[in-house]
């Protein structure tokens, strides 16, 4: 499967649903809520039960309260035992604008959640949408790919929703204490956010780390130039960058280190019993900071998976999604008029309405633009402009193109700038990344808007927020 047809398969079934009719207007609308979900293969949790595996950021979701890892059992009052993923999505697709959903949680069992979709009509183009189709403009904001992680998990126990609440570390040796201290912190701050407690007051369960990096015999006739990489989701920086990790199918030739990490939780009784176990192992073409290594990937390894003890390979999609945001919704068919607008955005609280019509953004004019003369305008630049682009940097994919494409130059960010500038009207699009230095010399500075409107015309200044809706989640195979 390409990128494109990965990023058409989401939008279309898992992103933002089916278009549906609104039971309060009775027109066609396009609505969304935020959710993946996956049936859970894993006897242990969830088994035949759809689960979470990622959430929106800014989404209906997000602001329900929902977390990641949770069973959906029921739907309005419907259990969703039995039900195919297809039959789930449709449940939470139907014309009500709410559902509640009970869902249950590691740390706080069974809850009720109320998840309300966001509606727009269709035909409508929000800005993340145009952010994505014009991504070409800042690859750095924009990337997606697919990245393999080499994780293995067991089980040996059921685990019961709501009773493990707490946790506590093992103790260190007087040798591994200082590496352990940075692992346990960067395990607890993702156990925190799953609404799990550090306690050492008996607590639920007890986890042990352990880990190794060792040099590997390799082929001496190997060379060190172009060392191989693969792409890695860092959460904190909502980054991809890359690692000296070999992929999967990388021969062994081209290793020269091999690393593992393994985190086990047991119950804290003379048993010891193993709860849950999850352990990555993998082969480095350089060296490589233990802890790096675990901050790009614990909040990964200890995601609930929907699979059962899955081996080897667990796919993921990466996406960096980073745009100015105002709130503005366009018309696909009539890009100048605001056909709908998200409710205390920037641009509603300076005074923009649905119904206006945009005639300029800085200067650049949209009115009597079609969206396929601008975006044809964009691939001529596009085009025009690769050799401003590093040329032996790694290619970047992006939403709506299966040929890479390399980060902008930084000595070239000058004439990038006087380029754009060039496009004029054509380059309208150009102020959703308007943050960047290769758009505008002031990256903070506001958006002067002159809309139309009856009455007359204004200029409106609008500060935009730089939305990051960054996200990994793991694919189906």
């Amino acid at each position: 499967m390409t990128i494109k047809q990965l990023f058409l398969r989401i939008i279309c079934i898992l992103l933002v649903g089916l278009p549906t009719w609104s039971a309060s207007a009775e027109r066609l609308q396009l609505c969304y809520h935020g959710l993946r979900l996956e049936i859970s293969q894993d006897k242990h949790w969830g088994y035949g039960l759809p689960i979470i595996t990622s959430i929106d950021r800014y989404s209906p979701a997000e602001h329900s309260g929902l977390a990641i890892g949770s069973i959906v059992k029921q739907i309005d009052g419907i259990a969703t035992e039995g039900l195919t993923l297809e039959q789930v999505y449709a449940m939470l697709e139907s014309p009500s604008r709410e559902h509640v959903l009970e869902a249950t949680s590691l740390s706080q069992g069974a809850q009720s959640y109320l998840l309300q979709r966001s509606c727009r009509p269709l035909g409508s183009l929000s800005e993340q949408d145009l952010a994505q189709l014009f991504a070409h403009y800042s690859v750095e904001d924009t990337r997606m790919l697919l990245g393999g992680y080499p994780y293995t998990y067991s089980s040996s126990s059921m685990i019961e929703p709501g009773s493990l609440r707490t946790y506590a570390f093992a103790p260190s040796s007087a040798e591994s204490e200082a590496i352990d201290r940075e692992l346990n912190g960067l395990i607890g701050e993702i156990l925190s956010k799953m609404g799990l407690r550090e306690t050492i007051d008996s607590p639920d369960m007890l986890i042990y780390t352990d880990y190794s990096l060792n040099p590997m015999e390799s082929d001496s006739t190997y060379s060190s130039a172009g060392k191989p990489y693969s792409w890695r989701f860092n959460t904190r920086t909502r980054e991809i960058d890359p690692l000296p990790l070999l992929e999967a199918n990388s021969p062994d030739a081209l290793a020269r280190y091999q690393l593992s990490l393994g985190i086990t939780f047991v119950r804290p009784d003379t048993t010891q019993q193993t709860i849950w176990r999850v352990e990555a192992r993998e082969r480095l073409s350089a060296p490589l900071n233990l802890v790096e290594y675990a901050r790009h990937s614990l909040p990964t390894m200890l995601r609930f998976s929907p699979k059962s003890e899955p081996q080897g390979q667990t796919t993921y999609l990466m996406q960096t999604l980073r745009y100015q945001y105002t709130g503005l919704i366009f018309n696909r068919k009539n890009l100048s008029q605001i056909i709908d607008m998200d409710l205390d955005s920037p641009a509603a609280r300076a005074g923009i309405r649905p119904g206006d019509v945009i005639r300029s953004i800085n200067g650049r004019r949209l009115e009597g633009k079609s969206l396929e003369a601008l975006f044809a305008a964009y691939e001529s630049f596009i085009e025009e402009t690769k050799p401003l682009r590093e040329q032996s940097a790694p290619l970047y994919n992006t939403p709506h193109g299966d040929q890479g494409l390399a980060p902008w130059a930084k000595e070239a960010y000058t004439e990038i700038a006087r380029q754009i500038e060039r496009q004029d009207d054509n380059a309208f699009f150009a102020y959703l990344f308007s943050f960047r230095p290769w758009i505008q010399e002031h990256t903070d500075a506001p958006l002067l808007i002159e809309i139309e409107r009856p009455g007359g015309r204004y200029r409106i200044e609008v500060m935009p927020e730089i939305r990051d809706a960054s996200y990994i989640t793991p694919v189906t195979q």
